[in-house]
């Protein structure tokens, strides 16, 4: 059965410093670059070898996937997709998390929780969920015509909360740390509703051993 790893990027420079960045086009950072190398190296050690690796547009998915994916043995090109971008954070973007709190405590109080919100001046919690969800099922659909066994999505934290959200698997205050993310079961070229969440992993934070017992 094909199977669909949904990860959230590594450290981006905005991450280190704490900053809300959204559509924003924050590189990595040094750290960044190395847990990306890392997660490609860990997927190679436990024998999984992508026959596609997708990615939302924005610089911090795009070089997370270019260097997981040559670590791991993947030498086609990305699958580029503008749908998987991070929500648009709008008038959040560039700052910290206690200036947002000072000005929309509730939203980021629900947000901590792990659920979506509305962003004022950026793009509804709905509309988020819509978008991300339909580029996700493109990638399963694109993996199944491709006949490949595995496929890597590298994309954003509010991406993988969406699809928790989806799939019945996410929990209030889960976690989302960089290189997090889901292994998927893809049941059908339909998309998303074809999916099964099948395995949690933290692929920044694990060591090759225990990231090949969450494999």
């Amino acid at each position: 059965m094909p199977r669909l790893l949904v990860l959230r990027h590594a450290q981006s420079v905005w991450n280190a410093g704490g900053l809300f960045q959204g559509w924003s086009d924050a590189p990595l950072s040094e750290l960044g670059e190395a847990q990306a190398k890392r997660a490609g190296r860990a997927l190679a050690t436990v024998g999984v070898r992508p026959g596609l690796v997708a990615c939302s547009d924005l610089a911090r998915a795009r070089r997370t996937a270019k260097v997981l994916a040559a670590e791991a043995g993947y030498d086609k090109p990305l699958l580029v997709d503008v749908g998987l971008r991070e929500q648009d954070l709008g008038d959040w973007n560039g700052l910290t998390r206690a200036e947002v709190e000072a000005r929309w405590p509730a939203e980021l109080a629900e947000r901590r929780r792990s659920r979506l919100v509305d962003v004022p001046g950026g793009e509804s919690a709905a509309e988020f969920v819509e978008r991300c969800l339909a580029a996700l099922g493109n990638v399963g659909a694109a993996l199944c015509r491709s006949g490949e066994e595995v496929a890597v999505a590298v994309t954003h934290g509010g991406v993988v909360v969406a699809l928790e959200q989806a799939l019945g698997v996410g929990q209030e205050g889960m976690r989302h740390p960089n290189l997090s993310g889901w292994w998927l079961e893809v049941r059908g070229p339909g998309g998303l509703v074809d999916m099964v969440a099948a395995e949690h992993v933290e692929l920044a934070s694990a060591g090759v051993e225990n990231t090949a017992r969450s494999l």
